[in-house]
């Protein structure tokens, strides 16, 4: 019996995987319906899973301007322990599509969906000091350190790239509907998640590349402040300082590798040597 149920799992995988790789562009239920068939994979071998997480991935950057997409995250990565996690990394096929899921699942957190204005007001005072320092505890774990985490997107095609770097920087509501995309955050709970937005993707540009070139050519808007908002209280907004991304001698060896030629990155290797040249740096 056990096996028959095996069989029928790995045959709805292979049906989700050709449905998937069948379509130019699945619709955002059939992205849900291929998630679930990568959760209940019986193994997880680059054989049997990678190309359907390839296109999992992919869908996620092309549904990620609608609201409440990062639902589809939630279900990728959400409720998934770290020794499954783990084991489902064995099915990644593309390296990068491995590293990106590591950077996602070890950046994920939580928004409670029934914050009111006096927590928030709370936690956004000293210029938001209690929500930067839980965004930065993440941020600096050790397993963020690897650098080749965030150069993950540097596989990915500009507009990929910009969406999966908005993508892992979206915050989870929690506890969620049984269907992600019908729960309903008190206002309070949607101003804090886009803090918490806001403050990712400052910590991740500050230690990626990419995202460094996707925001000076248009792709990413990397902000200098934020703000918590009062809609039920009517307060006034809270201006929070976030800072400037600025590039540094730390950027130069891999902006250096993008353009070398033998590592030349057919995405972003002509952007990084204009970066080089603008930063003077000789032989540019």
């Amino acid at each position: 019996m056990k096996k028959l149920v095996i069989s029928l799992i790995a045959a709805l995988i292979a049906f989700a995987v050709s449905s998937c790789s069948a379509n130019a562009q699945d619709s955002y239920d059939q992205t849900i319906q291929c998630i679930k068939a990568f959760e209940r994979a019986p193994t997880y071998t680059p054989a049997t899973t990678g190309a359907l997480l390839t296109e999992i991935l992919y869908d996620m950057s092309y549904w990620e301007p609608v609201p409440m997409s990062e639902g589809l995250k939630y279900r990728l990565i959400g409720n998934v322990s770290r020794s499954k996690f783990l084991g489902q990394l064995n099915g990644v096929d593309d390296p990068a599509d491995g590293l990106l899921m590591l950077l996602m699942y070890d950046t994920q957190q939580g928004i409670p969906i029934n914050m009111r204005d006096t927590a928030l007001k709370s936690k956004a005072s000293n210029n938001g000091a209690s929500i930067k320092n839980i965004v930065q505890r993440v941020w600096n774990k050790p397993e963020i350190a690897n650098a080749q985490l965030t150069q993950c997107l540097e596989a990915y095609d500009p507009r990929t790239s910009a969406a999966l770097a908005r993508t892992i920087c979206k915050p989870f509501y929690a506890p969620a509907s049984p269907t992600y995309e019908n729960t309903s955050p008190y206002w309070a709970s949607q101003s804090m998640f886009k803090i918490h937005y806001d403050m990712n993707l400052v910590e991740l540009a500050k230690r990626s590349v990419v995202v460094k070139l996707l925001r000076d050519h248009g792709y990413v808007n990397v902000p200098t402040t934020t703000y918590a908002e009062f809609i039920y209280s009517g307060w006034p907004n809270m201006t929070i300082t976030l800072g400037s991304v600025t590039w540094g001698q730390n950027d130069i060896a891999v902006l250096e590798r993008l353009c070398a030629t033998d590592t030349y990155n057919s995405y972003y290797g002509y952007w990084a040597w204009q970066q080089l040249r603008n930063m003077g740096v000789p032989g540019y």
